[in-house]
């Protein structure tokens, strides 16, 4: 998962260092490394065993006691 995000941000620093001016190019490489970025995050939350979404949005266990 690391490798292909990676890569394809290596895509496109090359592009942006070309001076490329291709907006449908640009797009296809920044849905690319969104989709990258989320596999990405995805397999490191399954490796840890946590649970899917922002860590903001976790529901915390209450602490010993009832206190947060």
């Amino acid at each position: 998962m690391a490798r292909a995000w990676v890569v394809v941000v290596l895509e496109m620093e090359e592009f942006l260092r070309a001076a490329r001016r291709d907006p449908g190019a640009w797009q296809v490489l920044l849905d690319r490394q969104r989709a990258g970025r989320e596999g990405y995050y995805s397999a490191v939350r399954e490796d840890l065993a946590l649970p899917p979404g922002h860590s903001a949005r976790w529901q915390m266990p209450a602490a010993p006691g009832g206190q947060r």
